[in-house]
């Protein structure tokens, strides 16, 4: 395949995406050229230069001049280098834990449960304020349970998932095409909010990876179905798809908007799978959740619960601050705010859930605008929020490609009349 048989814009926007990250990141000592940097790629010196930002950008110029040039393999050499930067962006990142109280609370939680013990039922020291409710549910303590089991810390595990992460978004090239996956996934590579949510102390980048996996299983299930594979490997997708999405459910309440939206879409396209898939997700989050819940419900459905209400004044991007910065008195307590919170999110949710998705992409833009909506009409939200959006964004753009979309090899296109029958062989 050469050049032209891809977007050529696509593959240069998606490499341009590269060579910006690059000179922001102090490639050939450029960075010291502005007062404050774009991106920073771990605890560079920018009066000096950055080995690895100067490497990503020589291997940009070289992946231009590719594409410009209609070199067969361009397509496939952009996606490989967006899939670079992004993990080059989050490799050499310096930590920063103490931004968030999250990834504290929850080694105290892990240590809890590797004594026998129950993280609900514990008064917690290291969250901030100490005391603090622990409102993340057992799929949490699932992604970093085994690290820690592992090594003891848990300390660089989202610095590993963000990598994941754009791996996992670069897996999509053989049912999403080449060209767009690339460009999604250099947007995700240089998306400062998601880089930093890699290294400052929270866990909403493994939501956003759990919730990506979910959708790259289940779009590979579609294309097993589409393109003859065995029914066994389609099965085995559909079953796994389930699982992680289950998995979600008893991660983190962000994710939850995205599963009524999922299910809907497959039972749509065939009720007995989105009974199927709906039912395993549903039992995989019981399964998590029933051993911490049972104990003691009330422990247990008063850190989540409290979890939802315990930041009782305004921070973040929300619509309430922005009013705030305008002069606004507000006060955190009215049923004002309590009620446009719950019209705005329910209503969100009802004018979507009527419309048909016709794509996994479809169901996973309209759980995004849900999550959006209720974030942005919240109380409390923080930045690493809107890196989980911007992750379920550019999700539901390479699943718009990979799911409902793809014809049967040995299907007519949509747009070509089916072939006429020869009038002899009819006689």
């Amino acid at each position: 395949m050469r050049a032209e048989g891809e977007p050529r814009f696509v593959l240069l926007a998606a490499t341009a995406l590269g060579l910006t990250w690059s000179v922001s990141a102090g490639a050939l000592g450029l960075g010291e050229c502005v007062r404050q940097p774009l991106l920073r790629c771990g605890s560079s010196n920018y009066n000096a230069v950055d080995a690895w930002a100067t490497a990503t950008l020589l291997a940009g110029c070289a992946v231009a001049y590719a594409v410009t040039s209609g070199a067969r393999f361009a397509p496939y050499l952009t996606l490989a280098y967006a899939t670079y930067v992004g993990i080059v962006a989050r490799a050499f990142r310096t930590l920063q834990l103490y931004v968030s109280d999250v990834i504290d609370a929850t080694r105290e939680a892990l240590g809890i449960v590797a004594h026998g013990g129950n993280p609900y039922l514990h008064d917690f020291l290291t969250t901030n304020p100490p005391h603090s409710p622990f409102p993340y549910l057992p799929g949490e303590l699932l992604l970093y349970g085994l690290p820690y089991a592992l090594t003891g810390s848990i300390d660089t595990v989202d610095r590993t998932i963000g990598m994941l992460t754009v791996l996992l978004f670069a897996a999509l090239a053989p049912i999403a095409g080449v060209a767009r996956t690339a460009l999604v996934v250099a947007v995700y590579a240089t998306f400062e909010l998601a880089a930093a949510t890699s290294v400052d102390g929270t866990n909403d980048g493994g939501a956003a990876f759990v919730l990506v996996l979910g959708g790259v299983v289940l779009a590979y299930a579609r294309a097993a179905r589409e393109r003859g594979w065995p029914s066994r490997t389609a099965r085995a997708f559909e079953i796994a798809g389930a699982l992680v999405f289950g998995w979600a459910l008893a991660y983190k309440a962000t994710v939850w908007p995205f599963f009524p939206f999922v299910a809907l879409h497959l039972w749509r396209e065939n009720r007995r799978l989105g009974v199927r898939f709906a039912s395993i997700a549903v039992a995989t989050a019981l399964v998590a959740i029933v051993p911490f819940l049972f104990p003691d419900p009330h422990g247990f459905f008063g850190n989540v619960y409290r979890g939802f209400v315990f930041n009782q004044y305004f921070y973040g991007g929300t619509f309430w601050s922005t009013l705030i910065g305008f002069g606004a008195s507000l006060d955190p307590a009215s049923k004002l705010v309590s009620i446009t919170y719950s019209v705005m999110v329910l209503g969100t949710f009802a004018a979507l859930v009527r419309l048909p998705s016709r794509s996994l992409g479809g169901a996973y833009a309209r759980g995004a605008a849900v999550i959006g909506t209720a974030l942005f009409f919240a109380h409390f939200a923080t930045s690493s929020y809107y890196a989980f959006v911007g992750a379920a964004f550019l999700a539901a753009i390479a699943l718009g490609a990979g799911s409902g979309n793809a014809e049967r090899r040995d299907a007519p296109p949509r747009d070509c009349p089916a072939p006429l029958a020869d009038p002899a062989m009819s006689a």
